[in-house]
This record gives C-alpha cells, sequence and structure tokens, in this order.
C-alpha cells in the first residue's frame, strides 16, 4: 500500500524541517502552511507516545515561530488532524 505522506518526502524541495521521528513539509494552501507529520504510521494520533506527540507540537511551535519571523506574519493556528483509516 502506498502512503501519500511518505510519498511527499520524495520532494525534498518541500521538506523544512526532518529529524528521527518527524518531518514539516510546506503547504500549498495559504503561504506560510507548514505541515507536520510523525514518521511513525498512525491511523489517529491516540496511537502514538505522548512523547512523540509533544515533539510534533515542539516541531509545530518552531515551525510557526519560524514563519513568524521569516514572513512576519501576525498570527498563527496550529491544528490536529487524524488522517488515516480505521
Amino acid at each position: 500500500m502506498v502512503c501519500n505522506i511518505c510519498e511527499s518526502l520524495n520532494d525534498k524541495s518541500k521538506v523544512v524541517y526532518e529529524d528521527d521521528s518527524c518531518f514539516a513539509l510546506i503547504g500549498d494552501a495559504i503561504l506560510g502552511h507548514v505541515k507536520v507529520y510523525p514518521k511513525k504510521h498512525a491511523v489517529k494520533a491516540e496511537e502514538l507516545k505522548d512523547e512523540e506527540i509533544e515533539h510534533i507540537f515542539a516541531t509545530a511551535s518552531y515551525a510557526a515561530t519560524a514563519v513568524f519571523e521569516t514572513l512576519g506574519a501576525q498570527g498563527t493556528n496550529i491544528l490536529s488532524s487524524n488522517t488515516g483509516k480505521d
């Protein structure tokens, strides 16, 4: 089975951050849109360990700071979405 999220890692031009447990990609919804994903496959966030979720949100916070400083953004939203299927 092909994972669209894993496939998105093939386009390194969109990867703005990557470590052993997660990665962040430039999104296409709006200028400054960044998507952060765990590398561990999980259908729901509840399948991840607390430490993994904390790291993902820390990465999202870091990305938000970069957007503020780089683009001069005036606000930010950090959203969580379970995109997998049971």
